[in-house]
């Protein structure tokens, strides 16, 4: 099965690239111009360049791929950066979003962080509202971080790909 990655060359992307070669996906890997990507060319992957800011990169990367495995975005726990952030995570996540449609992928898989909810001020609850198929799925979680290991993440990324 032919896929794209996002992100590839992230903290999560790279491992979940791994996971999906081992389980015998076509990979092609969207990373950044500038990213290190040595690591990445040992495998039997194509990787090709692009932005997702920039949707004629992306609609190019998705042609003829079947699941787009979004993850590219700026995590930042500072507040420099904002304007950035916004237009990667959510600028480029509707870019993604446009491609996919434009390209009839099949299916799209999209992974963000705690980022991705409004901050509250300090001492204020975190809450996300997830409208997933209209079900309205909410989620909340206590406390401050949690931790898990990334090869878990990967693998259950892919594992929600093979869902209807």
């Amino acid at each position: 099965m032919k896929c794209v990655v996002t992100g590839a060359s992230g903290h999560i992307g790279n491992v979940l690239v791994r996971e999906l070669i081992k389980n015998g996906y076509e990979v092609k890997a969207f990373v950044l111009e500038n990213e290190n990507v040595e690591y990445l060319k040992e495998l039997q992957i194509e990787i090709c360049y692009g932005d997702v800011r920039n949707i004629e990169s992306l609609e190019k990367a998705f042609q003829g791929a079947e699941i787009v495995f979004h993850l590219a975005g700026i995590i930042d726990i500072g507040t420099t950066k904002r304007k950035t952030i916004y237009s990667v995570n959510v600028e480029g996540t509707k870019n993604v979003l446009q491609a996919c449609k434009k390209e009839k992928v099949k299916k799209l898989v999209y992974t963000s962080s705690v980022h991705a909810i409004a901050e509250k001020p300090i001492g204020e609850v975190i809450t996300e509202t997830i409208d997933c198929a209209n079900k309205k799925i909410g989620a909340y979680l206590e406390g401050g971080y949690n931790f898990v290991d990334v090869r878990d993440v990967a693998k259950g990324i892919m594992q929600a790909a093979q869902k209807r």
